[in-house]
């Protein structure tokens, strides 16, 4: 004899949700004290859009670090990916607010590059991403301290190009914020120029 047990909500001793069911299949664990990732959103579009923003629906005091995996196509060519961070609610873009590194290793060559007077964070500065079929760039992006005044809030990233001759291209390296005292709540990924056409992401915020 077999039975079956229906329940929306797994509690523990203390009556505090430990799963939770929507009823259609889709658990949300809520294991304060187990670490990990928690998707907080996930999206893709074929339509032209500017930028992608994170707002403080997603980047805010819940989670103090995040990771972003990404993939996006240019809708021009020959593309460079950059990144800003918001503070209550306004994009930072003044001049001198990032500090970024990359390292860049491409067939046969290798090569660094830096910025600690920038308006941005440079996912790499060596390649770019084309636009044609089967190009477009790859990224896992990490962000540390987004809520912590005492620290920078921090970056590290990898990018893989698929360049407009449609080879691999491949930077790593990281950035921040120059002003520990600045906290942030959300995040802009964008192209040095033109739209991105095409994008799938999923943002997750990493508990301790």
């Amino acid at each position: 004899m077999s039975s079956i047990l229906k329940v929306d909500q797994l509690k523990d001793s203390g009556g505090n949700a430990i799963i939770t069911s929507d009823g259609s299949g889709n658990l949300t664990p809520n294991f304060n004290n187990a670490g990990g990732l928690v998707l907080l959103n996930s999206a893709s579009s074929t339509v032209d859009i500017s930028q992608i923003d994170f707002d403080s629906t997603y980047i805010n005091s819940t989670y103090d670090d995040y990771l972003l995996i990404i993939n996006m196509l240019p809708a021009s060519d020959a593309q460079r990916v950059r990144v800003r961070f918001f503070e209550s609610g306004t994009v930072i873009s003044s001049s001198s607010t990032y500090t970024w590194r990359a390292n860049a290793i491409g067939g046969s060559s290798y090569s660094g590059s830096k910025d600690e007077a920038a308006s941005h964070i440079s996912l790499g500065h060596s390649f770019s991403a084309g636009n044609a079929a089967g190009e477009g760039c790859d990224i896992k992006l990490q962000i540390l301290n987004a809520n912590n005044a005492n620290r920078k809030t921090t970056c590290m990233f990898e990018i893989i190009n698929q360049s407009s001759s449609d080879n691999y291209r491949t930077e790593e390296g990281h950035g921040g914020l120059n002003d520990h005292t600045k906290t942030i709540d959300g995040l802009r990924i964008y192209f040095g120029s033109g739209d991105i056409s095409e994008y799938v992401y999923k943002l997750y915020g990493i508990k301790k």
